[in-house]
């Protein structure tokens, strides 16, 4: 810390090192992790397997201090090749603060992380580098409805996270003998193939989804991530409201899979269609026959029921202009084509025992949470099945409840678009990130989502993640350092030991008037100034092409202070000849010549400019600007006794520096005054 002008003062506060027993010291580079600590528990005796990519977390105050973190780090690792990334991992993520500006690079190897680390300490984009400032706010966990499903999902979470494995083969247990067949063979299905087929038929999606999610909930639970809120969208609400504690997993794998049955055993048939349109706008024209299914977010509708009539609506809305999709479904869900089910769904729906939500599970039906007189109702999950999704509603309600960061579980990031586009109308700063991609490795994927929520804020722990790992030394903190001690400048001399007069400007520095003929008043006089970016940085702010060039008002500033000095009453001519170029270095020496009055009292003027250059003294001068000074102001123009004049047009100014950048002129905040403009 600084006081004053007296020196900086520095502390350096040490604990004091613990006792050491027999003589033996703590050997802090290569310590274990404590018994009983989130790492350890990580060690079961080396059966957890390794991670299939590598995430190695940094953070700083700033992102140029986050940059040079990562330089720091990558010339570490080239330094020390026998480091193991996994413990370089470790001890990032126990050894560190977490602060507010943060990346994270995954990579599987070692080549492929100072690949990353590369990219991130030159400020290059890099599909594995995640990065993010940390904002204030709650977690949330959306659970992804059908629609969603994709052959293979889950089967590389599997072979990499043994928890994940442990739930997932609990909940097929359960699930399987009531679909007569085991469900993992159709989630781990190759693409093409018949079981993977099976696994778009409503009998076996909804239950796939579900063990999913409720698998993936149970690993992020293994990671300690908590969430505050939970918002699934129709077969997701389920899932959800089982990870709250709603029902058991006999209970939800039972009312699951009657929910999925009965859905596909009715006759196939009608459509559902996305729209983008608002809630009011489908529902001044929705024909009979047709129901809205879901409202997914402030312009994006889903409409359900007869076939015919909803590709007629689509049709309609495609012809105004509107995006329109037709969902790949068996069935036109959440429409009036579900009725049929719903009393044999309430009758299974009433030997399930329900529980109150011990996690805020927002409702389908509402957006708002769950309350539990609702949750134990089974008309509530029976009604469901029949009302309209209100994904929208539940979204904002996230957003207005200070969720922050949402995490999508589910086989891709559906939801994610939605809850954005609810998060914005609400005008509120959340981030929605989806834990798989169906483009891209599940746990390739996993990792960056996890990433990206901790990169904003979310309370993730990566040490466990990493098993087996030991503490190693990592370079120290990229300190940014800013000097606030008074920079040397320099300043006026002593213009009068020097034969000179103060000009008294804060461009021109000394003044002299010159000798005249005989005849002659006076003969002229000559100011003097040395212009440069460290005297004058406020001029760096007017460039051309990013070249920094003297603004023509400085030219006119100069003048009128050189008519001033004169005694002359105004400008009455001032071209401009040349540019005046400052350069980043160094400085430039300006002189303006004002002649002596002629008959009329017009003098000449002059502005003259050179590079300083110690080397060459006899080098030459630029004429700048070249005019005449008057004696009697001119009258004002017709036209302008009134502001803004009558019958002007207002201009609109908003972009005005945008396009003037694009151009190549380029004006910083000091030469940014135009507030309004008009035409006439």
């Amino acid at each position: 810390s600084s006081f004053g002008i007296s020196g900086t003062n520095a502390h350096l506060i040490l604990e004091e090192a613990p006792k050491a027993e027999a003589g033996v010291g703590p050997d802090l580079d290569s310590a274990q992790p404590a018994p009983g600590s989130a790492a350890a528990e990580q060690q079961p005796g080396g059966e957890t397997p390794a991670l299939p990519a590598i995430p190695l977390p940094l953070s700083a105050k700033g992102a140029d201090a986050l940059r040079e973190q990562g330089a720091h780090l990558l010339a570490h690792l080239g330094e020390h090749p026998e480091l193991d990334p996994t413990d370089v991992a470790f001890s990032l993520a126990t050894t560190r603060a977490r602060l507010e500006h943060r990346a994270t690079a995954i990579g599987e190897n070692r080549e492929e992380l100072l690949e990353i680390l590369g990219a991130l300490s030159s400020g290059k984009p890099h599909p594995n580098l995640i990065q993010g400032r940390v904002t204030q706010g709650k977690l949330a966990f959306l659970f992804s409805g059908q629609g969603a499903q994709r052959p293979g999902m889950g089967r590389e979470l599997y072979e990499s996270f043994p928890v994940f494995a442990a739930a997932l083969d609990e909940i097929c247990a359960e699930l399987d003998p009531l679909l007569d067949r085991s469900l993992k063979d159709l989630l781990f299905a190759e693409d093409g193939s018949d079981e993977a087929s099976l696994l778009d038929a409503t009998q076996f999606t909804q239950p796939a989804l579900f063990a999913l999610e409720v698998a993936l909930f149970r690993q992020l639970g293994a990671w300690d991530l908590a969430p505050d809120y939970l918002l699934g969208h129709s077969i997701g609400e389920l899932a959800a409201a089982h990870v709250a504690g709603v029902f058991d997993l006999p209970d939800a794998c039972k009312l699951i899979a009657a929910r999925g049955a009965l859905m596909g055993a009715l006759p196939e048939g009608g459509a559902m269609v996305a729209i983008e349109a608002s809630e009011g706008e489908i529902a001044k024209v929705l024909p009979a026959g047709l129901s809205i299914a879901g409202v997914n977010g402030p312009d994006s509708v889903v409409v359900s029921g007869e076939e015919s009539a909803a590709l007629e609506l689509a049709e309609a809305w495609k012809e105004k202009g509107r995006k329109t999709t037709r969902l790949r479904v068996s069935h036109a869900f959440h429409s009036e084509l579900m009725e049929p089910m719903l009393d044999e769904f309430a009758a299974v729906a009433r030997t399930i025992s329900f529980n109150p939500p011990q996690i805020p599970v927002l409702s389908n039906l509402s957006g708002e949470p769950l309350t539990p007189e609702q949750a134990t109702d089974p008309a509530y999950w029976v009604a469901q099945v029949r009302q309209p999704v209100r994904f929208a509603d539940g979204a904002t309600h996230l957003a207005t409840q200070g969720v922050s960061t949402a995490i999508e579980l589910g086989p891709d990031g559906v939801l994610c678009a939605m809850a954005q586009g609810s998060f914005a109308a609400a005008d509120k700063e959340a981030v929605a990130v989806p834990l798989l991609r169906k483009d891209r490795a599940e746990a390739t994927a996993l990792l960056g989502a996890l990433a990206a929520a901790q990169a904003n804020g979310a309370p993730l722990d990566w040490a466990r993640l990493l098993p087996d790992a030991s503490r190693v030394p990592l370079p120290t903190y990229a300190f940014q350092r800013t000097r606030y001690w008074l920079e040397p400048r320099a300043g006026e001399a002593d213009v009068v030991g020097a034969g000179l007069g103060s000009a008294d400007h804060p461009l021109l520095g000394a003044a002299i008037s010159l000798p005249g003929a005989a005849d002659e008043e006076d003969g002229g006089w000559l100011l003097t100034g040395r212009l440069s970016i460290k005297t004058h940085p406020w001029l760096a702010d007017h460039a051309v092409h990013g070249t920094v060039i003297l603004p023509g008002t400085a030219f006119v500033e100069m003048a009128f202070k050189a008519a001033e000095q004169v005694g002359a009453t105004g400008i009455e001519e001032l071209t401009l000849e040349a540019p005046l170029v400052l350069p980043g270095q160094g400085a430039v020496q300006v002189q303006v010549a004002v002649g002596a009055a002629d008959d009329r009292g017009s003098r000449s003027l002059s502005i003259h400019s050179r590079t300083e250059d110690t080397d060459d003294p006899e080098r030459g001068w630029t004429t700048n600007a070249a005019g005449s000074l008057g004696a009697a102001a001119e009258e004002r123009p017709p036209g302008l006794t009134e502001w803004p004049p009558a019958d002007a047009v207002a201009l609109e100014i908003g972009s005005f520096y945008e396009r003037t950048a694009a151009i190549g002129l380029d004006y910083g905040p000091a030469f940014q005054g135009v507030r309004a403009a008009w035409r006439r």
